[in-house]
């Protein structure tokens, strides 16, 4: 298990003040930001073709919007149809209907795979 730092270090040395997005509302500081990475956790872009995942968290940015609107929740099921070459996008299954991402959009997706369950 990993650990992740985010923010920056507080002046008092007691732990870390982090901006928080609110997405089109500003943003609100969060103190002892401390993140436990699973380790199976990992981006959508690192799954192969033909592997189901479960989403995790999406990473904070201006296309997380955009992903959550397009059914990329937390808890959602998803599986990867295929990839383009040459690093383009991939084809993934969410739900009832196929949606094309670019690498850079799939690596915003934090997901677990999942293994040995019947779909």
């Amino acid at each position: 298990m990993a650990l992740i730092f985010c923010g920056r270090e507080d002046t008092t040395g007691l732990g870390f003040l982090v901006d928080i997005p609110l997405y089109g509302y500003g943003s609100f500081q969060y103190f002892g930001c401390i993140l436990h990475l699973q380790s199976n956790m990992k981006p959508l872009s690192a799954l192969r073709d033909n592997t189901r995942a479960r989403v995790l968290e999406i990473q904070p940015g201006s296309l997380a919007p955009r992903l959550v609107e397009m059914g990329f929740c937390k808890g959602s099921e998803v599986r990867v149809l295929y990839r383009a070459p040459f690093n383009g996008p991939l084809a993934v299954c969410l739900g009832p209907s196929s949606v094309a991402l670019r690498l850079n959009e799939a690596e915003l997706v934090w997901v677990e795979e999942i293994i040995g369950e019947e779909a």
